[in-house]
């Protein structure tokens, strides 16, 4: 699982098979145990504070949060977390290399190339075609 940075609504004290836990909803409403391992770093989860919860999967498939931290500026922690766009090169060698993809797999015979995949492939051809002319 990916790291979550999201903003404190609200925090509230629990217990679990008599361990203590910090109960903590976001502003988007999802909620997140923080568990006692952590306790030292409870007082930073403050309403409005933004962090940044460093998530694990436990051996059997569930998803905790592992450690947190404080962000001092959610926008740019935000930003850091985002896939950068993709040029108009990137995008224009992937085209490429797709449409030799479904070009070689026409030309060899392979007869489940779907319809839609060789419809954009000729579209992709007709329109470079077209902007080169």
């Amino acid at each position: 699982m990916t790291d979550v940075i999201t903003v404190v609504d609200h925090i509230e004290d629990a217990e679990k098979d008599g361990k203590k836990y910090v109960k903590m909803t976001d502003k988007d409403g999802n909620t997140y145990g923080i568990g006692s391992w952590l306790e030292k770093k409870w007082g930073i989860l403050q309403p409005g504070t933004a962090i940044k919860l460093i998530m694990a999967t436990t051996t059997a498939g569930r998803d905790y949060v592992k450690d947190f931290e404080r962000c001092q500026d959610i926008m740019e922690a935000k930003k850091m977390m985002q896939q950068q766009p993709k040029n108009t090169k990137d995008i224009s060698i992937e085209a490429q290399v797709a449409v030799k993809c479904v070009s070689d797999m026409m030309v060899s015979g392979v007869a489940s190339v779907p319809e839609d995949l060789k419809d954009m492939a000729f579209e992709w051809i007709r329109n470079s075609i077209k902007a080169a002319i």
